[in-house]
């Protein structure tokens, strides 16, 4: 290769790697702090503070919504709605009525703090991206009475919701999500480029772009209309694409348009997004698969990565704090004292890196950090920079787990199918796949912990187990070794999926061979009494030493 070739490719590569790199960890915020105190400096105060603790983090792009919900705008809107607009019933809730009567008064007050809060943003120097959730479901449940439930919907549940004219729910188990408005009719696509058009104009000065927020929630047409009406979504989509060159134009400067989309290419076809079109239109610039409310440690990140890298269409891979089943930590000591607290919901450092190891390992631009809060400890702050890169998590500790539960169970809907939990009937072998892009080999940490972490419901320790590793036997002898029962229980049962009863723990012998990707898992399981049992957790567990002493051993 010539010298001038050389450069080229160089300055290609830097440019690629500058491009995905622009816009940092992009950090969602959903705006409780926009109108959070009566007193306007107070307020203002809080704004800053959320700014401030995310300078000097890997954040280098906030998307802000415009609205709780989708049509209760955080701004004196000409449009849409805004807060308390009407009296409802369930501002006699004593949090509802004072949450929205701090936001009424300001706002009529003639406070911005919408602008406030792009332009504190902007001068800390990360961009800052209005964000709007299509077709946010807050106010479903009861449209009359619910404070998030706008003008608009509200006016026209008979005539533009998905259950007029017969249209059902297109999620099982949730008939309420009829009462959406469809956007099968042109007048909600208006409607909701209206909203669009006007928060460009209001803040495309303080903005570097604009997000569409399709993940919350995934619902746009009736039961069995997604595949017909997805054009319309399409040319919606189009549409804003317009709007928004339109207002980097006028501001002389690069805006990025960025859409959120189910976590699957099958379930953004469940919800009428064509995302292949949308890719190779290069309607969007970013595109962010996303489950709803819950970590997806084993999303398919690269299926959006393969489709999206001949458009140039960056993928950023989105994040939660929350776990949706109810798990305990993990600790290399398998003792019985570790399961006597009840067990949470949320999501740890080691399950969050096992993720985020498996979002870059997959081919991911970047990290999309969603429903994370305001940080205000070390334990935030530690998450915070693991999202920074890949090399931010050598040596950090990392569970790979198969997802357990989601925040819905809605399966072969717009969530995908899920592995566990899983019946194993007795002497049946089971076969997984689990995602864990992990090689200890290349880590400059050392290596403590590298082993299985199973938990179950309904079994005995007397139950015997094979477990295979990628075809080779890596555990073959009763529950009992390496086995503790659970005696803590959750407070209260939000997860579908059971606790686990029982947990069988064990290190991976020197013979395991690992592929550093898709590890390939066989289970058989006999119980005494022939019964089934329930795999409930599965985690490939890795854990390094912290300290840095060993490296300096031979000084």
């Amino acid at each position: 290769m010539s010298s001038g070739n050389l450069l080229l490719s160089t300055m290609i590569l830097l440019t690629v790697q500058l491009g995905a790199s622009e816009l940092g960890v992009i950090y969602n915020y959903d705006g409780d702090l926009t109108y959070n105190s009566f007193d306007a400096e107070l307020n203002r105060r809080g704004i800053d503070y959320l700014f401030d603790s995310l300078t000097g983090t890997p954040v280098g792009t906030v998307t802000y919504s415009l609205a709780s919900g989708t049509e209760i705008m955080n701004y004196p809107s000409r449009v849409a709605s805004t807060w308390g607009w009407r009296k409802t019933p369930d501002l006699k809730n004593e949090k509802i009525a004072v949450r929205v009567e701090k936001a009424r008064k300001l706002i009529d007050s003639g406070e911005d703090m919408y602008r406030y809060a792009a332009e504190s943003c902007r001068e800390r120097g990360m961009k800052f991206i209005p964000s709007l959730r299509i077709n946010d479901w807050h106010f479903v449940g009861a449209p009359e009475k619910s404070f998030l439930c706008g003008k608009f919907a509200l006016e026209h549940l008979g005539d533009y919701s998905i259950g007029a004219g017969g249209g059902s729910s297109p999620l099982a188990g949730y008939p309420e999500a009829k009462n959406l408005p469809d956007f099968a009719r042109q007048e909600v696509r208006d409607f909701r480029l209206a909203q669009i058009a006007e928060a460009l104009e209001r803040y495309g000065d303080v903005s570097d772009g604009f997000e569409l927020d399709f993940s919350r929630s995934y619902v746009f047409f009736a039961a069995g209309r997604a595949k017909e009406n997805a054009p319309l979504l399409t040319d919606f989509v189009r549409r804003v694409r317009e709007l928004v060159d339109a207002e980097s134009t006028k501001q002389g400067r690069a805006f990025t348009l960025i859409a959120r989309v189910p976590p699957t290419v099958r379930s953004c076809h469940f919800s009428g997004i064509e995302i292949e079109k949308w890719v190779e239109e290069k309607l969007v610039d970013v595109i962010v698969p996303s489950l709803l409310m819950t970590l997806y440690n084993d999303m398919p990140v690269e299926e959006f990565v393969r489709l999206a890298g001949p458009s140039g269409v960056r993928v950023y891979a989105g994040l939660y704090p929350r776990s949706g089943n109810w798990r305990w930590p993990f600790s290399t000591a398998s003792r019985a004292e570790n399961y006597r607290r009840p067990p949470v919901g949320e999501a740890d450092l080691p399950l969050i890196c096992g993720a985020l190891a498996n979002y870059w390992g997959q081919g991911a631009d970047g990290i999309y950090a969603y429903n994370f809060g305001v940080p205000r400890n070390a334990d935030d702050y530690a998450v915070l920079r693991a999202m920074g890169s890949l090399h931010a998590l050598n040596g950090l500790p990392k569970d790979f787990a198969l997802t357990p539960d989601y925040w819905l169970e809605s399966e072969n809907t717009f969530l995908p199918s899920k592995a566990l939990p899983c019946e194993i009937e007795s002497g049946k072998p089971v076969h997984f796949t689990l995602p864990a892009y992990e090689d200890p080999r290349s880590s400059r940490a050392k290596l403590l912990f590298r082993g299985f972490r199973l938990g179950f419901a309904g079994v005995s320790p007397e139950s015997k187990m094979e477990l295979k590793l990628n075809g080779i036997t890596v555990f073959k002898g009763a529950l009992s070794v390496g086995g503790v029962a659970t005696s803590g229980r959750p407070s209260r049962q939000r997860a579908h999926a059971p606790a686990p009863e029982f947990y069988w723990q064990r290190v991976l012998p020197a013979r395991a061979v690992l592929t550093g990707g898709e590890e390939k898992i066989e289970l058989t399981l006999v119980t005494p009494d022939g019964s089934p049992a329930t795999l409930c957790e599965l985690i490939l567990a890795f854990r390094y030493e912290n300290s840095t002493a060993y490296l300096y051993r031979d000084e």
